[in-house]
């Protein structure tokens, strides 16, 4: 076989492999009464607000009925919605069974690019062949393919679109330059936060061009690739501005108009809990209780002893119990004074509530008394354990791998193997740093520093799925400092 197919049957067994493991654990969630939607994608807390303001435009053929759903419809942006609404106009009723089927062809055509862009940066075909394998057949990247979430495409798009681009610069194919722009561009309204990446994507586009190209020129098609990146965002901003009266911003989901957990005192209660707590799920374990409690008319003093037992001892020594308290009394004030929009359901003010205000000004005030006070916890010891979090795992999330067969002695050398792999990425990464410190792709390096670094300092209480789109660029990395090592190191003299 002539290695110009080997690229295309690691693709296609790549697919298979995808196919196979998604199917076992959909079979499996089917068996153990787990719930599915439409029997075809695994269930998430976010689902709704992805499929649903597509779903009914295809219902409907209108956007919104009313001023709730106007805004409630745009708490996310719309990339992914645009893609399951693609899916409904071409199989209707069959629409998630499409999408799945989209999804794995692209994880598939990803494992091609993959492949691709590491033999043309490294000029060795072996390393292309490993990190295809290990990331294609390796089931290491194949958790979210049934799953309706941004993370389903977001890897593969964000790989092919650097591949494009590589691959503009070794065949000046115009076309390759149209569809990379393109990709970007829907990348950015798919997660906007991968737009961290763009900046690094297209100084490492600028550093490979002027390789071949004059510095002149370079500028010049790195800046209609910028421009045609943007393109999806900007236009995302301005329909909102002509529906809605007001830019969406790139994290839409704190609306004024929408009544709900997610408004202004939710992000500042989380912005101090940010500074001791390194996990969203646990946050959110202590905090929606509280509210559906409140919104119930429970008894304060019932619904926040549960609040307080969540909270780490030296915090509430930190902060004073009686200022904790009185936070989340005003919490409580500021969530039943939209009480009575929530339940009718009623599009609220463009602006906070007196109640809101006043609590988003006391938690602040909280966050600052603890950065001042606990300002190695906040700066060191939080995003430490949010760093551990992110790279000590073993990042195989199929149900089938978490329960069904975990502790058989297969799958716990599966899991062994396959957390010493995702741990060397990152520590390989480091490497990367100073091995390629001398190619056009220390720019993409650094960016994903970037990229990691807002997420465990800024972001925090991260998810696995957070660095998903990255891994893929880690293979890269990874393959590329290897290649170097082997040159230094054991070059024949």
């Amino acid at each position: 076989m002539s290695r110009k197919w080997v690229p295309f049957w690691i693709a296609v067994l790549s697919l298979l492999n995808a196919l196979l493991w998604n199917e076992w654990n959909l079979h499996q969630l089917r068996v153990e009464k787990q719930e599915l939607r439409d029997n075809q994608t695994v269930v998430t807390l976010d689902d709704v607000s992805y499929l649903n303001p597509p779903l009914y435009y295809y219902q409907h053929g209108k956007a919104y009925d009313t001023d709730y759903q106007k805004f409630s419809f745009s708490i996310r942006p719309p990339g992914y919605g645009l893609f399951y609404f693609a899916c409904l106009k071409v199989a209707g009723n069959h629409a998630l069974y499409l999408l799945k089927w989209v999804q794995l062809l692209l994880f598939s055509v990803s494992v091609f690019c993959l492949f691709q862009l590491i033999e043309a940066l490294s000029k060795s075909f072996y390393a292309g062949l490993i990190s295809a394998i290990l990331y294609g057949i390796f089931p290491i990247s194949l958790g979210f393919l049934y799953y309706t979430l941004s993370e389903g495409i977001t890897p593969a798009l964000l790989i092919m679109g650097i591949y494009l681009l590589v691959n503009f610069t070794q065949t000046n194919k115009k076309q390759m330059l149209w569809l990379a722009g393109i990709t970007f561009s829907f990348l950015c309204i798919v997660r906007p936060l991968l737009g961290i990446l763009m900046p690094f994507v297209l100084l490492f586009f600028l550093f490979l061009l002027s390789q071949k190209k004059t510095w002149e020129k370079s500028f010049r098609l790195t800046f209609w690739v910028m421009i045609l990146s943007l393109t999806g965002v900007f236009s995302w901003q301005i329909i909102g501005e002509i529906k809605m009266g007001k830019w969406l911003g790139l994290h839409p989901i704190y609306q004024h108009e929408i009544p709900g957990v997610f408004r202004a005192p939710h992000a500042a209660v989380w912005e101090c809990f940010k500074g001791w707590e390194s996990s969203s799920a646990h946050f959110h374990e202590t905090i929606v209780p509280f509210w559906e409690e409140t919104m119930a008319g429970k008894p304060f003093d019932s619904s926040y002893s549960k609040v307080e037992k969540a909270i780490p001892t030296f915090v509430l020594n930190t902060l004073d119990l009686a200022s904790v308290k009185q936070g989340f009394y005003l919490y409580r004030k500021a969530i039943l004074a939209q009480k009575p929009f929530y339940e009718k359901q009623k599009v609220m003010p463009a602006y906070a509530l007196n109640d809101e205000v006043k609590c988003v000004t006391y938690f602040e005030q909280l966050a600052r008394n603890f950065k001042k006070k606990q300002g190695l916890e906040y700066h060191v010891v939080t995003p430490l354990k949010v760093t551990k979090t992110m790279i000590f795992h073993s990042n195989l999330s199929l149900w089938i791998f978490q329960h069904t067969l975990r502790g058989t002695w297969w799958m716990e050398t599966l899991r062994l193997f396959a957390y010493l792999l995702h741990v060397s990425l990152f520590l390989l990464l480091i490497s990367a740093l100073f091995l390629l410190r001398k190619e056009p792709i220390i720019w993409m390096v650094i960016g994903v520093f970037c990229y990691l670094f807002y997420l465990v300092y800024f972001q925090r209480g991260i998810e696995e799925r957070y660095t998903l789109p990255i891994l893929p660029l880690l293979f890269c990395f990874g393959a590329l400092s290897f290649v170097k090592i082997k040159e230094r190191f054991f070059a024949r003299k």
